[in-house]
């Protein structure tokens, strides 16, 4: 990969280089999404798979490789105790997890906490995954949506692999919105919502989801991207947020928001008022066949009238005849 830095970059080469980044459970995703999302930018552009790449992309891809051999003197916390420690009746296990998303990517990341009472709590990154959001846009709450499911259907998978006693689990989000859309019924939101919402509900129950601070989410990492030379120093993204360390979390105790308000549908209707006389009138092209017919329907609508009794006597005077021809008249000239 880096000896392609003295080449031009086209779509194909960047996208062949991309492919080598092989993480299976992405402890470097912050540094590796930067790629994602930079290769992201090459689709939307619309780059043709041998031109070469506009030279901001260039120049940034130089700086991304150049970054990654950073990682070589990087050394991951596995430390989660011993054997004894793990299976100890007295060790509580809690599983955590946190998602973020961005306008170019989302996330997950799901930690390890050892609870004992003889020592502090060890708390340590398991497994995190991303992924890049479309190239249309789309709004942010629905990808925040995204990231939630995103963590709902890691949780189980990584909790059957573990093979361990897990005392508890726990997901963490910063958005209101989302955690709204899942204490609320998923029939009365759009399809996109209510799809995603269902199947959250069905992996993981809502009182299980609480509010964390953007600040204190680690997620956030992964989703917008950080240097490989701040990643290897990074506590919030290796260990979690601090207070992970005070005892096993509560969502129950966090910040729990107001389901967000069905905003009124607006319906903008154009509406023409139009004499429905006139268009009656216009069914006809011959005048007494016209007032012959609306003589009999002036008829008809007093037979079913109280104040106007029926008369046997169906045939219309000339009196009659004569104003029903000048109303008719009177009307085509107002027209």
């Amino acid at each position: 990969m880096c000896r392609q830095t003295s080449m031009s970059l086209t779509k194909r080469l960047f996208s062949s280089s991309i492919a080598k980044l092989f993480e299976l459970i992405c402890w470097v995703a912050p540094v590796t999404i930067r790629t994602k999302i930079l290769m992201r930018r090459t689709w939307i552009l619309g780059s043709s798979w041998d031109a070469a790449l506009p030279e901001e992309i260039q120049v940034k891809w130089r700086e991304m490789v150049n970054d990654l051999k950073q990682l070589g003197s990087l050394r991951i916390p596995r430390y989660y105790g011993s054997k004894e420690t793990l299976k100890s009746s007295t060790t509580k296990l809690s599983l955590i997890g946190f998602s973020d998303a961005s306008e170019e990517a989302y996330s997950a990341c799901i930690y390890l906490g050892i609870y004992t009472e003889e020592h502090e709590p060890i708390i340590n990154l398991i497994e995190a995954k991303t992924r890049v959001a479309p190239c249309n846009n789309v709004s942010i709450p629905r990808l925040e949506l995204c990231r939630a499911l995103l963590l709902a259907e890691l949780m189980p998978v990584l909790q059957k692999a573990l093979k361990l006693p897990i005392y508890s689990t726990s997901y963490w989000t910063d958005s209101t919105i989302t955690l709204g859309w899942f204490r609320g019924h998923p029939s009365k939101k759009p399809t996109f919502v209510a799809n995603r919402v269902t199947k959250v509900q069905e992996l993981s129950s809502s009182n299980d989801w609480g509010y964390v601070k953007g600040q204190d989410n680690p997620a956030e990492c992964a989703s917008r991207g950080i240097s490989a030379a701040d990643l290897i120093n990074h506590p919030l993204w290796w260990h979690g947020p601090a207070w992970l360390k005070d005892g096993i979390p509560n969502p129950l105790q966090s910040y729990k928001p107001k389901p967000p308000k069905e905003e009124p549908i607006s319906l903008i209707l154009d509406i023409q008022h139009r004499d429905p006389v006139p268009h009656f009138m216009e069914r006809f092209s011959d005048l007494h066949r016209l007032i012959r017919v609306t003589s009999r329907l002036l008829h008809y609508r007093n037979k079913f009238r109280p104040q106007h009794p029926f008369q046997e006597d169906s045939s219309i005077d000339i009196q009659d005849h004569q104003v029903l021809v000048k109303w008719t008249l009177k009307t085509f000239k107002k027209k």
